[in-house]
């Protein structure tokens, strides 16, 4: 942005630029892919890439473009706030779930919780950060991705989706939160 652009309710943090004159605005999710690390971990005892490679055969001859429909919505909800949470909560304490278990539930449905469940918080955030321009300044119109849950394509859809913004995912970019992008 041309300035500084705070907005402390929602945790969004305003950064002096490299660039001269220039802001730079950010919205930290403190749990995002370490969710579904945390899932196949714990819960699911797979590797990441097998529950995303079994969740593609799901969705296989469904509508691949978008998976956000093409799963059968249930009442299944992924809460990702494992360690708290920052942009737009700004509340420490807050904790993860899963909402809706039933006999029904499927280890794949589980895993598109979790995609789903960040996703949504990913909006959350960018709600936040978009409530911290003027009507002057015009919004981002894509985003960039970077990190290991950046790798999935049904991810980076599903984020597209749910966002409505063009996503250019950056290669190279798997470790770039842990080096400060």
């Amino acid at each position: 942005t041309d300035g500084f652009k705070a907005n402390p309710d929602s945790a969004v943090h305003s950064f002096c630029h490299a660039l001269p004159k220039q802001w730079h605005l950010m919205s930290v999710l403190l749990s995002a892919a370490s969710c579904l690390q945390w899932y196949a971990d714990k819960i699911a005892q797979k590797p990441v890439g097998i529950l995303l490679s079994e969740l593609d055969t799901a969705l296989a001859g469904k509508d691949s473009n978008n998976p956000a429909s093409s799963i059968r919505r249930s009442s299944l909800l992924f809460l990702p706030y494992l360690s708290g949470e920052r942009t737009p909560h700004n509340d420490a304490s807050a904790t993860g779930s899963f909402f809706g278990l039933t006999h029904e539930t499927t280890q794949v449905s589980m895993t598109f919780a979790v995609l789903e469940g960040v996703s949504l918080a990913f909006a959350d955030a960018v709600d936040a950060l978009e409530a911290s321009f003027d009507e002057h300044q015009p919004l981002p119109e894509e985003i960039t991705l970077i990190g290991g849950g950046a790798k999935s394509r049904l991810w980076r859809q599903l984020l597209a989706t749910v966002l409505n913004k063009r996503l250019c995912f950056r290669e190279g970019g798997e470790i770039g939160p842990s080096l400060g992008a």
